[in-house]
């Protein structure tokens, strides 16, 4: 949580503060994301894909570090499932923000940020 405040209250000085924060934003922004979706993939999916969800997000999100969350998180195969099965306007936006959040992940990745 100590990552949205900071986000919300002054996000400009913690992205020219540390030349990592804007992978540890991503990272952070991804497993608190998924950490959201999981009361509706129990709901959608049922008890077991959502105790799924929480028992792989627990461990790392038990670490307090940023790093490795996005990876943590890419492989909660329930998560894309529920996604997948979204059948609504949202489902436009949703492609093109996460089209925009792979070229950004892509650039990072090839400037030799440490995107875990």
């Amino acid at each position: 949580m100590h990552l949205i405040q900071v986000l919300i209250t002054s996000p400009y000085e913690y992205f020219t503060a540390d030349p990592v924060a804007l992978c540890d934003a991503l990272n952070g922004l991804t497993a608190i994301g998924t950490l959201v979706a999981t009361p509706f993939i129990w709901r959608a999916l049922g008890p077991a894909y959502g105790l799924f969800m929480v028992a792989n997000l627990w461990l790392p999100l038990s670490s307090g570090l940023f790093e490795g969350l996005g990876r943590y998180s890419a492989v909660l195969f329930p998560f894309f499932v529920w996604l997948g099965g979204v059948r609504e306007r949202r489902v436009g936006p949703i492609a093109a923000v996460s089209a925009a959040l792979y070229v950004l992940a892509q650039a990072l990745f090839t400037n030799l940020y440490p995107m875990f």
